[in-house]
């Protein structure tokens, strides 16, 4: 009896990262722990000319954005690449999106990993990876680090030829790949 809370409590401990919200995306690889980040960046580094695309029609757009004097983002603006019409407009980040600025992270680009058949705007910091839907500025999947570990996204890319990209986000603490996926 008095070894079922420590099973409970073994259960409980999350591992190196955590989903929040849905179960649309997964953990497909993770890596051994000591692999070099940057060994695994060579490979992406020619692919991720997408990334810049919201609007899914193959042309880079134009990305605007506004920072206080701490480097926060304040105002972010998306502009069509060809037309120069504005996509997405947010005024005051951190009030608009529900997540404090200096949190958020910075803009990595704009993907469809959900497969949800819309481009989400990828947010990632040092603790968390955030999908927000500029359809109507939901968030619409996270994921972060533990709580004492920090992660860099590497990459935003198609590396199973299903249609949807894949994110790989480096962990810091363990010296781990890992590879988000459609579910």
């Amino acid at each position: 009896m008095k070894k079922l809370p420590f099973f409970v409590l073994v259960a409980l401990l999350p591992g190196p990262a955590q989903a929040q919200l849905n179960d649309s995306l997964h953990v497909l690889f993770e890596s051994q722990p000591g692999v070099r980040r940057f060994v695994f960046e060579d490979i992406l580094v020619s692919s991720a000319t997408g990334r810049l695309d919201m609007n899914g029609d193959g042309g880079v757009d134009l990305l605007l954005q506004r920072d206080d004097d701490q480097g926060r983002l304040q105002d972010l603006r998306v502009l069509d690449g060809r037309t120069r019409a504005v996509l997405w407009d947010i005024r005051d980040v951190s009030q608009t999106l529900g997540v404090a600025s200096d949190g958020l992270g910075s803009l990595f680009g704009f993907a469809d990993p959900d497969g949800d058949g819309e481009r989400e705007a990828i947010f990632a910091g040092e603790q968390t990876v955030r999908l927000i839907n500029p359809g109507d500025n939901t968030l619409s999947f996270s994921f972060g680090a533990t709580q004492t570990g920090t992660m860099a996204l590497v990459g935003v890319i198609d590396l199973t030829g299903d249609g949807y990209e894949e994110i790989i986000v480096y962990l810091r603490d363990t010296k781990q790949i890992q590879v988000w996926s459609k579910g």
